[in-house]
């Protein structure tokens, strides 16, 4: 299972951290400066309305709820959870809940496995609930179908690099063809410039040699 982390820059930076990561976690990557701007991050941090915002800006819908312990197993994941340890407001990723453990992405010290207990005692029942609109959910299937284009791709490029060359001089062959050609009629038959032909016809050899070798 996919758990991004992205590390804060300062203590400041840990909500936008936080959204960063729900944000990964889904496919789409945006810089933790980017969402400062759009939450309105100051010097005192990010308040909930601020994340919610910038949440919505990025393509997903954001709500912000009160939630029991009891009812933590029936919440989306992941969710950003309001933090407090050691006295300091902090946001925090659940990424997955279960009788005995609680996984989060903590930007500040990365990836932790807390009990329940341990959670209980940090969590202060805010919740903000973030999924993708179906917009982006859209925009993430259509990423990902290139994605696996190019890594089909990639591996044979040069397979796929020799047959666009031998394309290409196929086109500019058959164009030097067709020159010969009416050249030929245009010079030889109609102006009657017999000289002409023995160039041509070397010419046209050279060309039939050519598409021979490198076709």
């Amino acid at each position: 299972m996919r758990r991004p982390i992205v590390q804060q820059h300062d203590a400041t930076d840990c909500g936008p951290a936080a959204l960063a990561m729900i944000a990964s976690y889904y496919g789409k990557q945006v810089s933790i400066a980017k969402l400062r701007e759009l939450a309105g991050t100051d010097r005192q941090g990010t308040n909930l309305t601020g994340l919610l915002a910038a949440a919505e800006q990025v393509g997903f819908h954001g709500r912000g709820v009160r939630a029991t312990r009891e009812a933590l197993a029936q919440i989306p994941l992941p969710a950003v959870a309001h933090w407090r340890e050691n006295d300091r407001n902090h946001f925090v990723v659940i990424y997955r809940i279960s009788a005995k453990q609680v996984v989060i992405g903590d930007p500040a010290s990365g990836l932790r496995k807390l009990s329940p207990e341990e959670f209980q005692k940090c969590w202060s029942g805010v919740l903000l609930l973030v999924t993708p609109t179906a917009r982006l959910r859209d925009r993430m299937k259509s990423k990902s179908s290139i994605s696996r284009l190019c890594s089909l791709v990639l591996p044979h490029r040069r397979l796929f690099l020799d047959a666009l060359i031998a394309a290409v001089l196929m086109v500019v062959l058959g164009l030097t063809s067709s020159f010969f050609i009416q050249t030929l009629v245009d010079f030889v038959f109609v102006l009657g410039r017999k000289p002409a032909l023995n160039w041509l016809g070397l010419g046209m050899l050279l060309v039939s040699l050519a598409r021979v070798t490198f076709l």
